[in-house]
């Protein structure tokens, strides 16, 4: 199947993802793996087999908040828009008015089109020759 975000193509894609065959645990082991080889493939740390050393290495990640995290992931993700060329003001009172049409989206349909959109911009990244990861 190539790779696309047709919503009902990737759910026959997934099933073997979705409750009742694995739970949450099950999905992040898998998804952490797949990170920890997707990262030795782009030739960072091979952490396979070593959790030790990858704890170690993400010493200072595990020792962050919740809210702290996600304040990372909101700068990583606005970074990653101006590194392809978005054009996007960076400070936040600008960030703030630009996206404040988007605050009346209910929590799930955000988290529902954030997932839509980086998929999106997973498939530009592999038609242009990238990993199409996020």
């Amino acid at each position: 199947m190539a790779y696309n975000c047709d919503p009902n193509a990737l759910l026959i894609a997934s099933k073997c993802f979705l409750d009742p065959n694995i739970g949450v645990e099950q999905r992040k082991a898998i998804e952490l793996h797949a990170r920890v080889k997707e990262l030795q493939a782009l030739g960072g740390a091979n952490y396979s087999g070593n959790i030790s050393a990858l704890m170690l290495a993400a010493a200072k990640w595990r020792l962050m908040m919740n809210n702290q995290r996600e304040a990372i992931s909101t700068y990583r993700t606005v970074q990653d828009s101006v590194t392809n060329g978005s054009g996007i003001a960076t400070d936040i009172n600008s960030l703030k008015k630009a996206a404040s049409c988007y605050l009346a989206i209910g929590s799930e349909d955000k988290k529902n089109l954030l997932a839509f959109l980086s998929c999106s911009i997973g498939v530009f990244n592999k038609a242009d020759g990238g990993d199409g990861g996020e």
